[in-house]
């Protein structure tokens, strides 16, 4: 585990709760390497930060890609997860030079709930006010994304209620207008960030559906993308260390981070 943590706000905004923060995890020598800002899933409701942020970070660093894992708020109100979301991608750009990354490809990637907020980052930055310094003024469009086994729809039948709910808040959670506007498949357009999406059949928590349903829609919309279903499976299995076909996951991954790398025009 890493001990240092940084404030990506500059100031205390945990209010009795926890204050965002950075996790960084860079390789020995990372000029000229990708970046990853790594969003861990949770429902909304609470982080696992080890299984789906750090020991990620960890697995990209032995392929000597950089990474960061953001630790956000939760509980938190919706503002406050896009806020976190939008503040990390920012801040990584910003302070690219003191981290010696020079502004190299930086991919948002986020598993479960925090591929959904992944999701949400890339397509509502814009909307979003993080603060009044040189930093807020970054843009904090991602270059690419990487989501496993993600909650794409808030609308029935494949939302994950939970995430869905702790996401709007229980004077919203009923709304099927918002349930619409921060289901990500509603909203991809021919200008998205190329994506790669991994996910279990078996997946007895967020359906399998979430994800064939945003390749449906990044097909229609000419995006970039992978899609690979795996049969059997579970949610929130992370790198998956103990399947030997699952866990390929990762490798393919990587594979498509230096593809899109190589090819230029993607990133």
């Amino acid at each position: 585990m890493n001990d240092i943590s940084l404030n990506i706000y500059g100031q205390d905004l945990s209010e009795g709760g926890k204050q965002p923060v950075l996790i960084p995890f860079l390789t020995d020598d990372p000029a000229g390497k990708i970046t990853v800002v790594i969003i861990p899933g949770g429902g909304y409701n609470h982080i696992s930060l080890e299984k789906e942020g750090e020991a990620i970070a960890g697995a990209f660093n032995a392929m000597q890609v950089n990474a960061f894992v953001l630790d956000y708020r939760v509980p938190a109100r919706r503002a406050d997860f896009l806020s976190d979301a939008v503040r990390a991608v920012q801040y990584v750009r910003f302070h690219s030079e003191n981290f010696g990354i020079s502004r190299n490809p930086l991919i948002v990637m986020g598993f479960s709930a925090g591929a959904h907020l992944a999701l949400m980052e890339a397509q509502h930055w814009q909307e979003v006010h993080t603060g009044n310094d040189a930093a807020a003024n970054e843009s904090a469009r991602p270059d690419g994304l990487i989501l496993g086994y993600p909650v794409v729809t808030f609308t029935e039948p494949y939302a994950h209620r939970g995430s869905r709910s702790y996401f709007l808040g229980p004077e919203d959670a009923d709304d099927p207008k918002l349930w619409e506007y921060y289901s990500a498949e509603k909203h991809i357009t021919a200008d998205f960030p190329p994506v790669f999406i991994w996910h279990c059949e078996g997946d007895d928590t967020v359906p399998v559906e979430n994800s064939r349903m945003l390749r449906d829609a990044l097909q229609q919309a000419g995006v970039d993308h992978r899609l690979i279903t795996y049969p059997g499976g579970a949610h929130g299995i992370g790198l998956a260390p103990d399947d030997p076909v699952i866990k390929g996951w990762f490798p393919a991954c990587v594979n498509w981070l230096r593809t899109q790398v190589s090819q230029g025009e993607r990133f």
